[in-house]
């Protein structure tokens, strides 16, 4: 509600939704499942949360960010670039993945031709 981005009638599916895409993409990131898949949400998902604090600084809203557990913080310059450094290491992960993919794509390639 804080945030003040949503209709009341989205709200709810949003908070109800959006933790547990997160634990879910989490935890099958950390088991090795869809690995550039679960990297590509999860940019997606913290490069919205990033986009949502930017817009709320700019507007002025002294609100908190919601970004911990056990503890409030105010929206502000330390949770930006927190979620920034996520987001470059999330890209940087999920471009490492699909370099990988690549090389054993063309490793496979090889093989196949008898090289």
């Amino acid at each position: 509600m804080a945030y003040r981005l949503l209709p009341m009638s989205l709200m709810g599916a949003m908070a109800a939704v959006l933790p547990w895409l997160e634990v879910a993409a989490g935890l099958f990131l950390a088991v090795g499942l869809k690995r550039r898949s679960c990297l590509l949400l999860l940019g997606f998902l913290t490069g919205g949360f990033l986009l949502v604090m930017l817009v709320t600084l700019a507007r002025g809203l002294k609100i908190d960010c919601g970004c911990g557990l056990f503890f409030t913080r105010q929206v502000g310059l330390v949770p930006i670039l927190e979620d920034g450094v996520i987001l470059l290491g999330a890209a940087g992960l999920y471009y490492w993945e699909l370099m990988a993919a690549r090389e054993a794509t063309a490793r496979g390639a090889l093989t196949a031709n008898g090289h």
